[in-house]
């Protein structure tokens, strides 16, 4: 391969001095050998390391695959748990939202019960019936506390926002860690104690509503209403004779209506001895009225009357001096003074319906000492089966 030797001259540009390197042939052969051997090594090992490259991706090549797509996951899933983390912070902060006003309510729901328990109580106190002793303790705390708060007193509280145990139920649901376990515990105390209340508040208003029916049958039948409008000829209790007067003396025209003063039962109708034609109605609860010197009695014993029906007509049958109405009103067969029996709600109208005819008094003397010819006026009332044909 190499027939003769090679000489190599190595000669630098700076110096004259020349290396000569005179190669023979077996220097060469060695040299070319050697460098053959070293391509052949670095080949091969390049080789086998390729090799093993080209093998490991392919024994890698799913899993990488699937490296990538866990990778993508993992992305998306926490791209998913921030959006998660944010509709949970929305709706914890909505939770919480809607939980205090839900306390708001149910303190102002506690609030207002107590105002109807307040206010039913006062209903109690201007219908007339008594409290007992707790509550009108209760109504007396009331009264100094919400006296206090208007007067911006120490004892009073603030006006306005949440009363101070919503105010403390509300601080317990928002600052415990459980608050989830606090909430529902709370809130069912709670509404069960409001059921309790609303149950108590509901009964005592159909107790309040069943007194106020059994007073209203009671005003309705209590005599209020003046059977004839004119001047008060004679007053009661004006001593005439042996006695004073049971009644008042209403002057009227001849035939003027007569109307029952509240709704009752006629229990006579006819004549009587001095009353003349007479009409007495029974109320109930111990109330009757009279009225006598009829010249028209429009009415039978029996019948049920209205408060301003018409039941007769002014006259002056029996002993009388001039058509005027005697009227009378009673509890329990006492006489009582029928002018605090006549509803006005004007007390000027009723100085001017209602009043006293001075001159007239004089007139109705010799009535008077007719009516109170006997100690008890009821023993007047015989009737001697003369009654007056009823029209």
């Amino acid at each position: 391969m190499f027939p003769e030797p090679i000489t190599v001259i190595i000669s630098p540009h700076s110096s004259s001095n020349q290396l000569v390197l005179k190669l023979t042939r077996p220097v060469l052969s060695i040299v070319f050998t050697a460098f053959l051997l070293l391509v052949i090594f670095i080949s091969a090992y390049f080789g086998y390391h390729l090799y093993k490259y080209l093998l490991l991706g392919e024994l890698l090549g799913p899993t990488q695959s699937r490296i990538c797509k866990l990778e993508n996951e993992n992305r998306e899933l926490k791209v998913s748990l921030n959006n998660t983390r944010e509709s949970e912070k929305r709706a914890r902060e909505k939770m919480l939202k809607e939980r205090k006003n839900f306390a708001e309510k149910m303190s102002n729901f506690e609030t207002k019960l107590k105002q109807l328990e307040k206010f039913y109580n006062d209903l109690r106190i201007m219908a007339g019936f008594k409290l007992n002793e707790d509550e009108a303790k209760d109504l007396g705390k009331v009264e100094f506390k919400e006296e206090g708060a208007m007067l911006g007193s120490e004892t009073g509280e603030g006006i306005g926002g949440v009363p101070e145990r919503g105010m403390e139920y509300l601080q317990v649901l928002l600052s415990n860690d459980k608050i989830d376990k606090v909430f529902f515990k709370k809130s069912h105390e709670w509404e069960l104690k409001l059921l309790e209340e609303t149950k108590k508040a509901f009964d005592n208003m159909q107790m309040m509503k069943r007194l106020l029916e059994e007073r209203a049958s009671t005003l309705d039948d209590t005599p209020s209403l003046m059977p004839v409008i004119g001047p008060i000829t004679s007053p009661f209790g004006v001593k005439r004779g042996r006695g004073t007067h049971t009644g008042i003396d209403i002057g009227a025209i001849m035939g003027t209506p007569v109307r029952a003063p509240a709704d009752g039962v006629v229990i006579k109708a006819g004549s009587a001895r001095y009353y003349g034609k007479l009409i007495i109605l029974d109320h109930g609860n111990g109330y009757t009225t009279r009225f006598a010197h009829l010249s028209k009695i429009d009415v039978s014993i029996g019948d049920r009357v209205s408060e301003g029906d018409i039941i007769g007509r002014v006259g002056s049958t029996g002993w009388s001096t001039g058509s005027h109405l005697h009227y009378e009103v009673r509890f329990n067969g006492v006489p009582l003074d029928p002018i605090n029996y006549m509803k006005y709600s004007d007390p000027e109208k009723r100085e001017k319906e209602v009043y006293t005819v001075e001159s007239g008094i004089e007139k109705e003397d010799k009535e008077d000492e007719m009516l109170n010819d006997t100690d008890d006026s009821d023993s007047v009332l015989e009737d001697d089966g003369k009654r007056d044909d009823i029209q």
